[in-house]
This record gives C-alpha cells, structure tokens and sequence, in this order.
C-alpha cells in the first residue's frame, strides 16, 4: 500500500510493518522505521487534500493509563518525523493513542511475540467519502 501511486480512498488504513517501528516500552523510532516513514511521507506528499491520522497502539505490558500515554507518544513520534524530516504540513495529520486495544496478536504473549501490538496505523481521510 505504501507504493501506491494514486489517490487513495477515504478510510483506506495504512499498516506500517510492525517489527521496525519501536523497541519494546519506547517512543523512540528505530533506523529501521525510516525506510518506511519515507515512503508514507511519499504517499501523504502525493494526496495534498487527504489529511492522515496516525493511531498509535502498545503490547498489554503496563497499566492502562501508561500504555495509553505510550500510545498517543508514538503516534506523535510518526507526526514528528513526517513534519520535520519530510516537510509535510502538522495540519495534514492528526495523532491519536489507543493503548492497549485491538491486539494483533495474543494479549499474553511474551514481549517478542507481541511485537505486532507495538505499532502505528495510518488513517486516510478525503472529501470524497
């Protein structure tokens, strides 16, 4: 999806790969995430009336109120780099943090086997729909 060359449909959601975005308990982009962010800040420079938002998510290690905190700090990482490394416009995309909600994988799985809990999806907004 992230290849996409054309417009892209209202409520179209983006998956970013879910093993290079965050290190376990962290807000911080790993090397790896960049390839990837660079080709989202491609795809949000080529649908300038679509605005995106980035919904962060955790594992189900730690309290609610602190994974929901990490969450919306992801997500607002994601923003920090499109905005800044890319030079997309902040009020193209919103952030939003949800916690630990809608696991991917199981809940009560060891730290390795949620990393697919651990990550940022993409949200397409136009006017068309």
């Amino acid at each position: 999806m992230l290849a996409q060359k054309g417009p892209l449909g209202s409520g179209t959601k983006l998956r970013m790969p879910d093993d290079q975005l965050f290190e376990y308990d962290s807000d911080v982009l790993q090397a790896s995430a960049i390839n990837q962010l660079q080709k989202l800040g491609t795809l949000i420079q080529r649908n300038p009336k679509a605005t995106f938002t980035v919904e962060g998510y955790t594992d189900s290690f730690g309290t609610p109120q602190y994974n929901l905190d990490l969450s919306q700090r992801r997500a607002d990482s994601v923003k920090r780099y499109l905005v800044e490394a890319m030079g997309i416009s902040p009020v193209q995309i919103e952030t939003h943090g949800y916690g630990m909600t809608r696991f991917r994988t199981s809940p009560n799985g060891s730290i390795e086997e949620q990393s697919p809990n651990r990550r940022v999806e993409i949200v397409v907004h136009t006017s068309e729909g």
